[in-house]
């Protein structure tokens, strides 16, 4: 069976329950392997279309991190809008191709069934750093501009009134592959007259089906409704057949089913085009259905699927604020002076002083004891002062022991602070009020005790947010790094980003 490849053994193990199997193993419809990148695929990340996650309900969003059956790791999925979007089957019966987040939110109340998930982006760095063999990849829009040029470079740019295509709008297929896609018209034209293969746009999964359903459904072509303009097909009605039905939901070609019959609009040129049953062909034998289609079209039909990789959630993003338990909003030595919950305030109010283990330091300039590296009166940069913590001997800053009882010298005592007025001028530097609850510690464990300024704390209770035990404020999230960035994005002038 050509649907099936092999898998990895090992990617269906350890499957957490309540962990979603988006798809199995090697299995045709699943996310179809791409290769490439995009900005926002870093490092580590796999590239999802933003249509697919809308379909998959939010299961898979951005920062999600994906198993994938290969390279055998796993990434932070990341939306990528150039990929191929999935395609789904309504409850009315119709095909869509979702293209668009805005489509798939218009559509995601009434899907019966994803026919195809659509791409998965994987850069080849990550092949080749977890030393896995390269899949065949399906037919993409980079591969047809290749083919584009080749023909181009070898018959030359022609005219416009030789194939009714702006040398313009050519040259754009050529420079922006995954923006500018040509219409089904062009598409054909392009094969017809410069044999390139048809454009994967309207590519469809040929190989996913048998020579017979491709002679059926040619044959109830023959009995279609059409309508032309031109050379070209515009619309076509199928009698309704269930046998039709399905083999244009494995081609994942987008119809409507109206009236008891099956309707194809836009699709409505290709699927004649490669199908045609007025076309002169021999007996269809012993040859693959997409074979048969290039021998009916006259021109070539690249395999679409490639390879198929399966996909299981690793683990959800675990997006929140890191915090120290209990929570505190200042590294700020309290002891028990701020009862039961550490509270600033709560000490400056029921204390006039209190005496606690901190950095013991002097000011150079207004020859005071301070407790912070700069003073906080004359801005100087304070001197540590050593003692002893035994018996409180006062030493040279060379001296590391004690010479009355040999103790480690130590950066701190115990000092006697006037919390209120500490408190008071804190407030008045920030010009806020004085918030009802700072919490704080009991005590520090740094080597120097050197407390943080009052002021973080209050800014911190403030806006609700607390430190951690390093003195920072903490949110963990996924790393996921972008590569590029447009200066647009960061409100920055381009002339500023070009001199960093």
């Amino acid at each position: 069976n050509d649907l099936k490849g092999e898998h990895e053994p090992l990617f269906m193990e350890e499957v957490i329950a309540g962990r979603p199997i988006f798809s199995l193993p090697s299995t045709f419809y699943g996310f179809r392997l791409r290769y490439g990148r995009s900005r926002n695929t870093g490092l580590a990340s796999v590239g999802v279309h933003p249509a697919a996650m809308k379909v998959l309900k939010g299961f898979v969003a951005t920062g999600t991190q994906l198993r994938l059956e290969k390279p055998g790791k796993a990434g932070v999925a990341v939306p990528v809008e150039t990929i191929e979007g999935p395609v789904v089957k309504l409850r009315d019966g119709s095909v869509v191709k979702v293209e668009t987040p805005e489509l798939a939110e218009k559509v995601a109340d009434k899907i019966e069934e994803i026919l195809f998930l659509g791409d998965v982006l994987v850069g080849f760095g990550e092949f080749v750093e977890n030393n896995t063999p390269l899949s065949p990849p399906g037919f993409v829009e980079e591969w047809w501009r290749e083919h584009l040029r080749l023909s181009l470079s070898i018959k030359g740019l022609p005219n416009e009134g030789e194939l009714g295509i702006a040398k313009e709008r050519l040259l754009s297929f050529l420079n922006e592959p995954l923006k500018v896609k040509p219409t089904p018209q062009e598409a054909l034209t392009l094969s017809r007259r410069l044999g390139v293969p048809l454009h994967p746009r309207y590519t469809y999964f040929w190989e996913a089906i048998s020579l017979g359903e491709l002679k059926h459904l040619r044959a109830s072509l023959s009995n279609a409704k059409k309508e032309f303009n031109g050379a070209f097909a515009v619309k076509l009605s199928l009698p309704y057949d269930e046998k039709v039905k399905k083999t244009l939901e494995k081609l994942c070609v987008p119809h409507l089913v109206i009236d008891g019959a099956i309707a194809v609009d836009e699709d409505a040129p290709i699927l004649w085009a490669c199908l045609n049953p007025n076309a002169p062909v021999n007996e269809l034998r012993n040859i693959s259905a997409r074979e048969a289609v290039e021998k009916i079209s006259g021109f070539r039909i690249l395999p679409k699927g490639g390879s198929f990789v399966g996909a299981r959630m690793g683990r959800p993003e675990k997006a929140k604020r890191r915090e120290m338990k209990p929570l505190v909003h200042c590294l700020f030595p309290l002891s028990l002076f701020g009862g039961p919950q550490r509270n600033l305030m709560e000490a400056a109010e029921r204390n006039e002083a209190i005496s606690i283990e901190v950095a013991n330091r002097k000011c150079p300039s207004c020859r005071e004891t301070v407790i912070y590296p700069v003073c906080p009166k004359c801005g100087s940069r304070s001197i540590v002062k050593k003692s002893c913590p035994s018996c409180g001997r006062s030493l040279n800053s060379n001296q590391n022991f004690c010479p009355t009882c040999g103790r480690e010298a130590a950066l701190y005592r115990k000092l006697t602070i006037n919390i209120k007025e500490v408190v008071k001028a804190a407030c008045d530097r920030l010009g806020v009020a004085p918030p009802n609850l700072v919490k704080c510690v009991k005590g520090l464990s740094n080597e120097g005790r050197i407390p943080e300024p009052i002021e973080k704390g209050i800014l911190r209770a403030e806006h609700g947010l607390s430190v951690f035990k390093d003195g920072t404020t903490r949110f963990d999230a996924t790393n996921a790094p972008l590569s590029h960035f447009k200066p647009s994005e960061i409100r920055a002038a381009v002339e500023r980003n070009m001199n960093r």
